[in-house]
């Protein structure tokens, strides 16, 4: 019996598709190709022949192009026949399952503009059809102002807490906001600094935007963790945000 034995990592634009390749991928399985490969890495080797065209795993290269690597794990399998190829391709040529259960890099939601929602964190883009992003930003809680319905990046986001969120998102990034905890009860603090710096968002690494000098009260309507402080507050009045290791709780 015949088996392989080569296995290498290849650069992505050498391997060359299959031009009557009968599997077809949908939108929504790819998402979930992607959402795979973010959580597990690429643990499912493609099989190439010797001349690097693929025999099996179209649809993972899609999703890996998608998400920007630049080397796949390849299998070559170097003993088969054209007829063999062909006839190996037949076998793994049925339609990717749909999943039971709801996939988190498919929206379930139908957002809306001024919908709160969840940006997981990612690439932002400059439009809704920009091949490639402007920069990326991490985890932010943000609003949706516009929809660009079929678009690469559908929806719109700015962010709400200050993380510099403000452009193009895909909906792979974009998840509804659910939570099992209370919602967050306002409470007034009495600063204890001589003079307490108010920032862009919370953490040390955003942009001073004012101060507070007089030691007086103010209520804070979020909280939030970063880098310089134990914990940070957003003030009710829109200035920014303060370091709560600086105030007493009223």
């Amino acid at each position: 019996m015949n088996s392989t034995n080569r296995f290498e990592k290849v650069d992505i634009n050498k391997l060359v598709p299959y031009a009557r390749n009968a599997r077809t991928h949908s939108k929504e399985q790819i998402l979930q190709l992607r959402s795979s490969l973010r959580e597990f890495g690429f643990v499912n080797p493609v099989i190439v022949d010797k001349d690097l065209n693929i025999i099996a795993g179209h649809g993972r290269i899609m999703a890996a192009k998608e998400e920007g690597l630049t080397e796949i794990p390849c299998v070559f399998v170097e003993h088969l026949t054209d007829a063999q190829k062909k006839a190996y391709m037949g076998t793994t040529s049925a339609p990717a399952p749909v999943p039971t259960t709801p996939n988190p890099a498919t929206p379930t939601t139908a957002f809306k503009i001024g919908d709160i929602v969840q940006f997981t964190g990612g690439a932002v883009y400059v439009s809704s059809t920009a091949a490639t992003p402007v920069h990326s930003r991490g985890k932010s809680r943000c609003k949706i102002t516009q929809i660009a319905s079929g678009k690469k990046q559908p929806y719109h986001l700015i962010s709400e807490d200050g993380n510099g969120v403000h452009g193009w998102i895909e909906a792979i990034d974009v998840k509804a906001i659910t939570s099992t905890t209370p919602a967050f009860q306002p409470y007034m603090v009495r600063v204890t600094a001589n003079e307490l710096n108010i920032r862009k968002g919370p953490g040390t690494n955003h942009a001073i935007v004012g101060a507070i000098r007089d030691k007086g009260i103010y209520t804070i309507v979020e909280e939030s963790n970063g880098s310089g402080a134990s914990k940070w507050g957003r003030l009710k009045s829109g200035a920014g945000w303060v370091s709560l290791d600086f105030t007493q709780r009223r």
